[in-house]
């Protein structure tokens, strides 16, 4: 009887240890998620954008986030929303599993909602990301649902062997599809993979980088006009040797004259990203249609430079997402 109840308690203690490594891996999957989402840690000691943004009103950001839902879609909206909420679910539950002073209500709540904080704080000393107190409520009431979760597990199933497998299961499910998620829609992001490009159209546009960039001004079809400082805000993307490139160096200050020829080709450029592919289309357009472009649109050209003019042979003008 002793013996069975040392394999059996040898057993548990084997389940126990699994359930703290699932919750390593889940904490680390965490911190990715959150406070390394736009940089990674070699990149949090050199040089790196910083952003930061705080709102302390509750409930703002989620409902700022529903209404542009039209404009930005039901899954950004799901993932901004219920995903603060569902990625600390699982802290709920494996934390008391660990620690049984934490199967104390006050506990859990006390302890969710100070990480969540050390979160938003660590952000915004850092200059990663949003601070939001929105976020806090949704990752405390993840984390409550987890417990209320682990409540009903353990009165319905007594065995703490079954309990440990239940978890176990339940974590790897979770971490997987988390995984499976975050590499799908968020992989370029995360640093889990690099960005795929299609580029369609404009054979005839430059590999090497613009001769010259900036914001449109005014123009018609044998001239424009574009204001080339660039300020520290602003990044743009140019395709180079079949990559999109950000640039955020310094041309000059002042304003430059394109001239146009009927040589010179135009093209309308679009941009698409879904999935770690951005999708970019070019279309050949007629230069009598540079009147209407919208004031302030990125655009890039490629010719022969001549002081403040440059005589154009191509000309790509990016279209206002």
């Amino acid at each position: 009887m002793e013996k069975a109840e040392k394999i059996k308690s040898h057993k548990v203690s084997i389940f126990k240890s699994i359930v703290t490594v699932l919750s390593v891996i889940y904490i680390a999957a965490l911190l990715k998620i959150i406070l390394f989402k736009n940089v990674t840690l070699a990149q949090m000691f050199g040089e790196y954008k910083k952003m930061r943004s705080v709102n302390l009103i509750p409930f703002k950001s989620i409902f700022e986030s529903f209404a542009a839902s039209k404009g930005m879609g039901a899954f950004w909206t799901a993932s901004n929303v219920f995903g603060n909420l569902i990625v600390f679910i699982p802290f709920g539950y494996l934390v008391p599993m660990m620690w049984k002073k934490a199967m104390k209500f006050k506990n859990i709540l006390m302890l969710s909602a100070g990480l969540s904080l050390f979160f938003e704080t660590f952000q915004y000393i850092t200059g990663t990301g949003s601070s939001d107190i929105d976020d806090i409520m949704l990752n405390t009431m993840g984390a409550i649902i987890g417990y209320i979760l682990l409540g009903y597990l353990k009165k319905f199933i007594k065995k703490d062997k079954i309990q440990y497998i239940f978890v176990i299961f339940v974590t790897i499910l979770f971490l997987a599809s988390g995984f499976f998620v975050a590499f799908e829609k968020y992989g370029v992001m995360l640093h889990l993979t690099k960005l795929h490009e299609v580029v369609k159209g404009g054979n005839d546009i430059p590999k090497s980088r613009a001769d010259v960039f900036g914001k449109f001004i005014d123009g018609n079809e044998s001239q424009i006009s574009l204001n080339t400082k660039i300020e520290d805000s602003d990044v743009k993307r140019t395709v180079v040797n079949g990559k999109v490139k950000n640039k955020t160096d310094k041309v000059s200050e002042s304003n430059i004259n394109v001239l146009l020829n009927s040589s010179t080709k135009v093209y309308l450029q679009r941009r698409s990203y879904s999935d770690n592919t951005m999708t970019i289309v070019n279309t050949r357009m007629s230069k009598n249609k540079i009147i209407k472009i919208s004031r302030n649109s990125w655009i890039e050209v490629w010719g022969k430079r001549e002081n403040d003019k440059i005589l154009a042979s191509i000309i790509v003008v990016q279209a206002k997402e």
